[in-house]
């Protein structure tokens, strides 16, 4: 058997090690951790006796808290999305409080175990959360994806951490322009008032469209921002908010012969109505690996 995965934590302070392992069964081994904003709480996820297990481990006062023993370690689940931006909550995913579920939902906890509740409303295992989530700049709600109906597609749902209130902001594959649509990352407006989502369209299983969506999360309202004509593929990781918020950058990607990669970066000001296109407005062949606003 394979030894289990130790978890130190190092005070550069006083110079001190402390092996959070010394808190848990023998057996358990470390999965994967994520320090709060406040670098005062770390999460972290166990297995151990064959079950997987959140917990939180507070550096100052080296005590242990268990959050959750349903946990469900989807791929890099534990990390610092998980966290709110307040460092006071933690989302997760987890079959806790259902008898037999196959397919988790997900959860939003205190990180002081105060409290926790399910917030995504999953109503069968033909239901599953898809492609992560995002806390709200206020640490009051989460949007995420999830996949279902029948057939199944995904949806954007907008959930408060209490669990007391859920919205779809996605319509279902309209059968006349796509079979299908797949959501990818979720991006909130520093302000908190828009989410930014990135889809790719399919119909007959070809690509229809590749968009940046923008959503206002009060009234639903969503405006597809690359919707220039031209036959550019948007690249689902490289987009994202100006700090004021009012603004969006994105690159876009143009395949000729499926060999050559032309590239341009676009930044809307939502605000003004007004956009700039590097380039003069062509695709460029360069290749942009990345944007910052300053």
């Amino acid at each position: 058997a394979l030894a289990p995965r130790i978890l130190n934590v190092f005070d550069p302070e006083t110079g001190t090690t402390f092996t959070v392992n010394t808190l848990l069964s023998p057996d358990a081994t470390i999965s994967e951790f994520a320090w709060s904003p406040q670098t005062v709480d770390l999460a972290y996820s166990t297995f151990e006796s064959s079950v997987e297990k959140l917990y939180v481990f507070n550096s100052e006062t080296q005590s242990n808290l268990l959050i959750d023993d349903k946990f469900r370690q989807y791929s890099g689940t534990v990390n610092d999305d998980m966290w709110s931006p307040n460092g006071r909550f933690l989302a997760f995913f987890s079959t806790a409080g259902e008898n037999g579920k196959l397919i988790p939902d997900l959860w939003v906890a205190e990180a002081n175990g105060a409290s926790s509740a399910k917030i995504s409303s999953i109503s069968s295992n033909n239901s599953e959360l898809d492609y992560g989530y995002q806390w709200s700049p206020d640490s009051q709600h989460v949007a995420y994806i999830i996949r279902t109906g029948f057939p199944v597609y995904p949806v954007i749902r907008v959930a408060d951490r209490q669990g007391t209130m859920e919205t779809t902001l996605t319509l279902p594959p309209n059968p006349a322009t796509e079979n299908f649509i797949r959501y990818f990352s979720i991006k909130w407006s520093p302000t908190g008032e828009s989410l930014a989502t990135t889809r790719n369209r399919t119909l007959d299983g070809m690509i229809v469209g590749s968009e940046l969506l923008v959503i206002d999360v009060a009234t639903q309202a969503t405006s597809v921002r690359n919707a220039q004509g031209l036959p550019g593929f948007f690249d689902e990781d490289l987009y994202d908010w100006a700090p004021s918020g009012t603004a969006i950058g994105y690159l876009e990607e143009y395949w000729e012969d499926r060999r050559d990669i032309y590239t341009r970066l676009i930044i809307e000001d939502l605000s003004a109505n007004s956009t700039f296109v590097s380039g003069n407005g062509q695709f460029e062949f360069i290749r942009i690996n990345d944007f910052d606003f300053l």
